[in-house]
This record gives structure tokens, sequence and C-alpha cells, in this order.
């Protein structure tokens, strides 16, 4: 059994065949003369089934543009979505520069504070080595100056 979609179809080229068979008239090429049986059933068939095509091609048509528009909102839904990602991608790039140079400007803070803490330390270190040295002079004559003082028994 033929689809039922088809049958319109096939309604109409069967007619074409009647048509394509039927005599003309020798007057007038214009004009044909069909079997008004066979012309009345296939046009009845027509017109009982057409609605049924038309019903059926519209129902097709409204399922093709449900499916376009369904492909056209998933679409923009995966270029918004990319669009997004993109900028987040961004975002954290930008994010990512800006931590780099905060760090780099933290590191060359710290450096500085370890090299000035260094250099204090070198000058305190110098101050206490320079006191140790005049201690120990005081010590050294103190202890000569004692030595001297002292009467020699012998």
């Amino acid at each position: 059994m033929p689809d039922e979609r088809l049958r319109s179809l096939e309604h109409l080229e069967r007619l074409v065949e009647i048509a394509a068979r039927s005599p003309r008239f020798w007057r007038s090429f214009n004009r044909i003369v069909l079997p008004v049986k066979e012309f009345e059933t296939l046009l009845g068939s027509l017109i009982e089934e057409m609605p049924i095509d038309v019903r059926k091609a519209k129902e097709m048509l409204d399922e093709r543009d449900r499916l376009m528009e369904e492909a056209i909102a998933r679409s923009e839904k995966i270029v918004d979505e990319a669009a997004g990602e993109a900028g987040r991608l961004l975002d954290e790039s930008e994010i990512m520069r800006k931590a780099k140079r905060n760090a780099a400007a933290l590191r060359e803070e710290a450096d500085r504070y370890v090299l000035e803490t260094l250099e204090k330390l070198e000058d305190n270190i110098a101050d206490i080595l320079k006191r140790l040295k005049k201690a120990q002079s005081d010590l050294v004559s103190e202890m000569e100056s004692r030595r001297r003082d002292i009467p020699d028994k012998g």
C-alpha cells in the first residue's frame, strides 16, 4: 500500500496520464476528451485526500519549523556560553597578569627590605665589633696599668 502522503500526487499523475492518452479535437489542440467516470473518480479521490495531504504537509512544515527554532536556540545558547567562557578566560588571564605584576612588586619590596635590614645588621655588628675592640683595648691598657702600679718585691 503506497504511503498515504503520496496518494494525492498519484491521483494527479494519473489525471495527467489520462489527459496524455486522450484524443484531441482536430479543430483545437487545446481541448481533449476524457473518460468522465475515471476523471470523476480520480477528482473525487483528490478532493477527499487533499485535505489529509495538506494537513500532513502542514504538520511536516510545523515540525521542521519547530526543529529549526530549537536548533537556532541551541546554537545561540552555545554561542552565548562560548562568549561567556571566553570572557571568563580573558578575565582570568587579566587577573593572572595583575597577580604576577603584584607578586613582582611585592618580591622587589621584600628584597629591598631584606637588603636594608642586612645593611643595618652589618652596621650594628660593625659597631659592636668596634666597641668590643675598644673594650678589649681598654682592658689591656688597664691590665698594663695595674702591672705597673704593682711594686716589684724583689
